[in-house]
């Protein structure tokens, strides 16, 4: 498995290779993880950040509702560095 060998992060949103790969404890993150990290080192705003949140559920992408709302907490509580 190359992300093992390497130590590398694997980026999965599907549930079961998320299992699969922490069976072989794999690190692995997905896409909210990604927009998130964006937010915190500042590549995406608050606003941009919501919008692709927005409208990956829009699309379909399945997200608890609790999650959901947490996320949505987390990026109006985000707060940008000073420059």
């Amino acid at each position: 498995m190359l992300s093992r060998s390497l130590g590398a992060l694997l980026l999965m949103d599907e549930s079961s290779g998320r299992a699969f790969a922490e069976a072989w404890s794999l690190k692995v993150k997905g896409t909210l993880y990604v927009i998130m990290r964006a937010l915190r080192e500042e590549l995406l705003d608050k606003t941009k950040s919501k919008e692709i949140v927005f409208g990956l559920v829009k699309k379909g992408f399945r997200i608890d509702p609790k999650l959901l709302a947490r996320i949505v907490m987390e990026i109006e509580a985000f707060t940008p560095r000073d420059r």
